[in-house]
């Protein structure tokens, strides 16, 4: 039987978190648990994990090239990059960026007002008014809403399909209604996204977005 690997991370959690996350499998423990009491958990969901590491072997293959550079996602479709331009610009065949940064600048430049539109034409529907729409660099996910109403999302919504982008949206806006992921949130969000379900296991494919183009300083 094939060996599984993981690494743990203590904290001041009160319970044992496993994830699986490109390709990699962490164990979330508090301080104090002993290491059998860790061994038996991840024995336990062995099966679980081996699913999601094939997973995660399938989703590398699917965007290889993107993992390597020589593409980016545009509202989930691969265009070609070329780094080395002296501008950013592009044509409808690849991109022209002075450097691997550029990246997160030229997106947000180029493409950043669409998400601002959408998140207003959506709260209008749902009878919303969100105080502000804002581009943030999260490192694990791809929003958030606070309690005035400041919708944060991650810049690289903007290389997702289209229809993932919306449900993140969708998913966003419900918190002013549910500050939360209750039922009734669920409910929320399934009068205005009623697949919802498939949407949240197909964003499951993008999670290495996240980890890519994250500026060193």
């Amino acid at each position: 039987m094939t060996e599984i690997f993981y690494t743990v991370e203590r904290s001041d959690r009160k319970t044992i978190l496993l994830q699986v996350r490109n390709g990699k499998v962490t164990v979330r423990a508090p301080y104090g648990i002993q290491e059998e009491t860790i061994q038996r958990f991840v024995s336990e969901k062995r099966d679980w994990i081996r699913k999601k590491l094939s997973f995660c072997s399938d989703t590398s293959d699917r965007f290889s090239s993107i993992a390597r550079g020589g593409c980016l996602l545009d509202a989930g479709i691969p265009k070609k990059v070329i780094y080395g331009a002296r501008k950013n610009a592009e044509t409808s065949e690849a991109f022209y960026l002075n450097a691997p940064k550029s990246v997160r600048s030229y997106f947000i430049k180029s493409r950043g007002w669409i998400l601002a539109e959408i998140v207003h034409s959506y709260a209008e529907t749902m009878n919303l008014f969100p105080s502000d729409v804002v581009l943030y660099d999260f490192k694990a996910k791809w929003g958030s809403c606070d309690s005035r109403g400041v919708i944060k999302l991650n810049w690289r919504v903007l290389m997702l399909p289209v229809a993932l982008r919306d449900y993140i949206i969708i998913h966003e806006l419900c918190h002013m209604f549910e500050m939360n992921h209750s039922s009734q949130f669920w409910a929320r969000v399934c009068l205005y996204c009623p697949d919802y379900r498939e949407k949240r296991r197909s964003l499951k494919e993008y999670d290495f977005l996240t980890e890519m183009y994250r500026q060193k300083i």
